[in-house]
């Protein structure tokens, strides 16, 4: 089989660019210019009517409601907020319209804050309603025989559903004039459905798009943040492509189905999913922690409960009878929700959620239903103390196991009360390397310094003296290092991504309890002399 990418020595030809991977994978297909833009609604074909404010409205509100009905439940669910949003700016659209704005101005000043792409997705709709255009990319795709990389100027929501079969992946610009960096992350909803439809999404300079003509060989390898983007590439290199392509088909296939025992080690290996559309291996041991901020980032208003509710039964059922921890909304630091005190909000985690008893309440009446059906438990985030675990339990249903997330040295002082009164223990080691070290949580941190490790030794023989089991999350338990060290900490489980699943399981497969035992202590021991050292 051929290497990918080729060797030096063997000239790809074309260029290659480099680009940020929004949603896993890899692509091979014809170039397909689409454009998109505040001003590019006439481009895509408006019968020049011009329809009235009001008419456009009610197109969008239909166009919604048929899309709703035509898409997948699980995908349909993604939408819904975007009929919320219409109907809230409608009445602000009609009064700019009877103010004597134009119509194309009032749809930008009513969705100019660009907080989610369903907003932007929103504004695309009604300027295309406004020019009788509906946008759609299927008539132009009849003309490719092969497989189709759309390039565009901007993703949306609507546009990853409504795209055919046969566009096998997206290149958009990355700082195009029409969208914000908002709209280019992973946990973007026009991400979350490319994610669950195996189509990969690079960004790339607003130069490089422009520069990708139209019919040309595009070979996008999105599998990793950094992603690359081959333009025009000679024959050899496509055929290494796609014989890439292949070999890691049948890899994903094979980690779906196999498993590294890890029976010697006692310990379980569970993924961290932020929707119901990610992905949870049939080799994992469950999920370690849902990421419900995440969820339902894209909202201007908290989700209901019966939203809550189906998005959890779909990721239970996903789990097929292992365990689902679910972390409670954890809003603050760099995880702003307008429903939950905005960026404003100083306060963090289950502090700034006590703060907010509706919202908690209701979170806690969809996790009591999802335990009907599914091994859901409850993970409270940023946990200062035990008072903050006795102030959910008094609020949660008796059926609900509350489990405490550990992630300041603040915190691990204190891990025994904190231990008693939850049913489990979680260690964030994001938050805990950053708190600890004096740093950004964004920014890059060694996560096995020994100061960090010896917090976590400490919080995980705490929690072990009162009976409860410990799980360590974060980038810590997804790197090779990180979990052997985890593990012979004394650690019962490991939440990782699901990309490094199989990386992890394979590397504590190789390992042994005593090995394990010694790397955790070779790093700790010398970091703790210094610290004793006058």
């Amino acid at each position: 089989m051929a290497d990918f990418p080729p060797s030096a020595s063997a000239p790809p030809g074309g260029r290659l660019l480099a680009a940020h991977s929004a949603a896993d994978g890899f692509a091979i297909g014809r170039s397909l210019r689409f454009p998109r833009g505040d001003a590019g609604a006439a481009a895509l074909g408006g019968n020049g009517r011009g329809l009235a404010l009001h008419e456009a409205v009610a197109r969008v509100r239909c166009d919604l409601e048929q899309l709703l009905l035509g898409l997948p439940s699980d995908e349909a669910q993604l939408f819904e907020p975007e009929t919320y949003i219409l109907d809230e700016i409608e009445p602000r659209l009609l009064a700019r319209d009877a103010a004597g704005q134009s119509r194309e101005d009032a749809v930008i000043a009513e969705t100019s804050c660009g907080c989610t792409d369903l907003v932007i997705d929103l504004r695309m709709r009604l300027l295309s309603a406004l020019e009788g255009s509906s946008g759609e990319v299927r008539s132009l795709t009849s003309h490719y025989d092969d497989d189709v990389v759309l390039v565009t100027d901007l993703v949306t929501p609507s546009l990853v559903a409504s795209l055919p079969r046969q566009v096998c992946g997206l290149i958009a610009a990355l700082d195009a004039p029409t969208g914000t960096r908002r709209d280019v992350g992973r946990t973007s909803h026009a991400a979350i459905l490319a994610r669950g439809r195996s189509l990969p999404i690079a960004y790339v300079s607003p130069h490089d798009s422009s520069s990708i003509p139209n019919g040309a060989w595009l070979v996008i390898d999105a599998r990793a943040d950094v992603a690359r983007v081959w333009v025009d590439p000679d024959e050899d290199f496509l055929t290494a492509a796609r014989l890439s392509s292949e070999a890691n088909a049948r890899a994903r296939l094979l980690m779906d189905v196999s498993r590294e025992p890890l029976d010697h080690l006692g310990v379980e290996v569970r993924v961290n999913v932020a929707s119901p559309h990610d992905d949870i291996p049939a080799s994992a041991d469950g999920v370690g922690l849902v990421r419900t901020e995440m969820t339902f980032a894209g909202r201007l208003t908290a989700p209901s409960e019966s939203e809550q509710l189906a998005a959890l039964l779909l990721i239970g059922a996903k789990a097929r009878g292992r365990p689902v921890i679910v972390r409670l909304f954890d809003a603050g630091a760099d995880k702003p929700l307008a429903w939950l005190g905005g960026a404003t909000d100083p306060s963090r985690g289950i502090g700034r959620l006590l703060a907010h008893p509706h919202v908690l309440a209701t979170q806690l009446r969809a996790l009591a239903r999802a335990r009907e059906h599914a091994d859901v438990r409850v993970l409270l985030p940023f946990v200062r103390s035990a008072d903050d675990v006795n102030a959910v339990r008094n609020r949660a249903a008796a059926t609900l196991r509350l489990g405490a997330m550990v992630e300041s040295p603040d915190a691990v002082e204190t891990i025994e009360s904190i231990a008693a009164s939850a049913d489990f223990v979680s260690i964030g080691t994001n938050d805990l390397t950053a708190t600890t070290l004096g740093l950004e949580r964004t920014m890059e941190a060694p996560m096995t310094h020994p100061r960090v490790l010896a917090l976590v030794r400490r919080a995980i023989a705490g929690s072990h003296a009162r009976g409860r089991k410990v799980t360590v999350c974060g980038e810590m338990a997804g790197d090779e290092r990180g979990a052997r060290m985890a593990i012979g900490l004394g650690a019962d489980a490991l939440s990782v991504a699901p990309a490094r699943l199989a990386v992890v399981r394979r590397a504590l497969g190789r390992a042994t309890l005593e090995s394990c035992r010694a790397e955790a202590l070779a790093a700790i021991e010398p970091g703790m002399r210094l610290a004793l050292t006058p």
